[in-house]
């Protein structure tokens, strides 16, 4: 299979996008607040796509889709469920969490209960991060595998 000139231009578009977009968002930001949190300051309606951006990643849409395509409704119950989820936390508790003024669940935790407390949170998001990272970097070895046609 050839590697189509518009698949790999769009690739290189999209890459180079996403790097643009952050880099706006560093020049246009004057705290960390702002460049971390969005100046905490960000309506509801942007917070739940924004949340869903964070916890829907390539795990869930590659594999979620690969489950629903293959199991039907019943495969693609942990997306739906991390969706209906998200729209939750966003209506229920975003504002909470917003007047917390914290950067990590550790810190939520630590505040609310005790630094015992943080540090478990710490740990147990750290596991989180690094098993996320690991599924997307699997999600783009299998996009890049069929875009590509390499094994």
């Amino acid at each position: 299979m050839v590697v189509s000139l518009i698949d790999t231009g769009l690739l290189i578009l999209y890459m180079l996008g996403m790097i643009g977009i952050g880099y706006w968002g560093y020049q246009n930001s004057e705290t960390l607040d702002d460049y971390l949190v969005a100046g905490r300051n960000i309506p509801l309606w942007m917070y739940v796509p924004v949340m869903s951006a964070v916890i829907l990643g390539g795990a869930s849409t590659v594999g979620g889709g690969g489950l629903g395509y293959v199991h039907g409704i019943s495969g693609a119950w942990l997306v739906i469920s991390l969706g209906i989820g998200t729209i939750a936390l966003g209506i229920l508790i975003s504002t909470n969490l917003a007047n917390l003024k914290a950067y990590s669940l550790g810190e939520v935790l630590e505040r609310r209960f005790d630094k015992y407390s943080g540090t478990i949170g710490a740990i147990i998001a750290g596991i989180y991060a690094l098993t996320i990272a690991i599924t997307q970097t699997i999600a783009v070895g299998k996009v890049l595998s069929v875009l590509f046609d390499v094994n």
